[in-house]
């Protein structure tokens, strides 16, 4: 964890790696650096994904960002530019795929695959905005790395959250037929930021 100034901008940095490796099967490294300017009410994540074995392995990442109370109630709204909806589980609704419930008496979950349109700059935006609280959370990623987002939806009183997670991959397909493979030494690199708005400001 560091911290550099430039003139009156002030920003921190906090970086760490983490290898996961098996005896005759992957070693792959990643590299997180977390950014933050003093002032402002986001930061960055940069995951830089390396294969640090001697052979080609499979790379897929899903980010699990999960939203709970206060922000989420029944009285928030999930904005999405979606260009396809998909739901995946059972009792999961197109239509109601952006409407948010107060805590129910149930152990159902609702899983919707996003296809996200981006912006000039190639990038996406999933927002969870709460009016009466005058709050919008966001996330933003890069539709090239990132081309998925999974909405998880747990109206459940006994866990009551919503996920919404950039991802490289569809999770209704089998690993085995669309893992990125990374050549020995090869590397990946993925961009988010997530940050809080306070509405009307």
């Amino acid at each position: 964890c560091q911290w550099s100034q430039d003139g009156e901008e002030l920003t921190f940095t906090m970086e760490g790696k983490c290898r996961e490796a098996v005896i005759y099967e992957e070693n792959m490294v990643i590299h997180r650096t977390i950014t933050a300017r003093a002032g402002e009410s986001r930061f960055t994540i940069t995951d830089v994904v390396e294969n640090g074995g001697c052979r080609p392995a499979p790379f897929m990442m899903l980010y699990h960002m999960n939203f709970g109370f206060p922000i989420l109630s029944e009285n928030s709204r999930i904005l999405l530019d979606s260009q396809e909806v998909t739901p995946t589980t059972r009792d999961a609704c197109v239509e109601t795929c952006r409407e948010l419930l107060p805590p129910q008496d149930t152990e159902h979950c609702e899983v919707f695959i996003h296809d996200l349109k981006a912006d000039d700059q190639g990038w996406c935006r999933a927002t969870l905005l709460n009016e009466g609280l005058g709050l919008a959370a966001h996330i933003r990623f890069e539709k090239e790395r990132l081309p998925y987002l999974v909405e998880w939806k747990n109206m459940s009183a006994q866990d009551y959250v919503l996920g919404l997670e950039p991802a490289t991959y569809d999770p209704r397909l089998p690993y085995s037929r669309q893992a990125q493979l990374l050549a020995p030494g090869e590397q990946a690199v993925l961009r988010l930021e997530v940050g809080v708005e306070e509405l009307g400001r």
